[in-house]
């Protein structure tokens, strides 16, 4: 794996690990859930460059290895994260222009994919979910609506107060920037992207023509498949494949960030559905 840094339109660097596989059939651009660092999912671009293709995994601004750091004088939300994105499948598209390009990430790198995509849809050949869904509260158990419901306002006030909200002190998400954090809460609360680029996306959604591969985890109780599937929903123009995993499909009882470490287990289920 090597380190790679790239440019986004705002002139902030984005630092990414790269895979290569020899002889590539393709590429894929992948991006981290919220507070995750890139190197998280090293155990899966090797394999998926082993299988061939070229894995990017880009790293989240204010995360891992990003020389930015949410705070009081730093703050960004979605849409500086899709800037990122993009900036990244923009240089790989122009690198390899004959091999197609699976664009796609875990959990809010989903949500980056499908707004990427809401932009321009001609970005990527596919897009690849995984345990990517709204976190909208009602989707939940009735156990789990109330905390959820508690975690955006109790947050956005730590972010008020601090500059950031502070989720590695509390063991939940990441040091998040406060716009960022503030937007995934209004998807707690409604269900719907509000970002400062003001963009309708639940329109662009709905009108956008993408081959979408989404895959949840039976198990998964932080992005259970009713929180998948209310995200992919909306996207009734594309062609959507939305697979719910079983644990003994898998061969292992699968939580929202240990598919990663079996991802071996994982992707002879991903791959049939993104070369079709």
């Amino acid at each position: 794996m090597t380190d790679n840094f790239a440019s986004s339109p705002d002139d902030h660097p984005v630092p990414h690990n790269y895979v290569r596989a020899e002889n590539p059939r393709g590429q894929v651009l992948f991006a981290p859930a919220m507070g995750t660092p890139a190197s998280f999912y090293q155990r899966l671009a090797l394999p998926l460059a082993a299988t061939g293709y070229s894995c990017t995994i880009m790293e989240l601004r204010g995360i891992g290895r990003s020389p930015i750091r949410a705070g009081r004088d730093r703050d960004f939300g979605y849409s500086h994260l899709v800037q990122d994105y993009m900036s990244l499948a923009g240089e790989l598209r122009a690198s390899r222009p004959d091999l197609p390009l699976i664009a796609g990430g875990h959990s809010l790198g989903g949500h980056l994919a499908l707004m990427a995509a809401a932009q321009n849809q001609a970005f990527s050949d596919r897009l690849l979910l995984v345990a990517s869904g709204t976190p909208f509260f009602r989707l939940y158990r009735k156990r789990q609506q109330i905390p959820m419901r508690a975690v955006p306002p109790i947050g956005n006030m730590l972010a008020r107060l601090l500059g950031y909200f502070p989720g590695k002190r509390l063991g939940f998400m990441g040091n998040e920037a406060r716009t960022l954090f503030r937007e995934w809460g209004v998807l707690v609360k409604s269900n719907r992207f509000e970002t400062q680029d003001e963009i309708d996306y639940q329109t662009a959604m709905s009108e956008m023509r993408v081959r979408i591969v989404s895959f949840s985890l039976a198990t998964d109780n932080l992005t259970p498949p009713a929180s998948t599937s209310a995200l992919v929903e909306r996207c009734t123009g594309s062609n959507v494949v939305h697979r719910v995993l079983e644990n003994e499909q898998l061969g292992f009882e699968a939580t929202h960030f240990n598919w990663v470490k079996h991802a071996e287990n994982f992707l002879p289920f991903v791959l049939p559905e993104v070369e079709d």
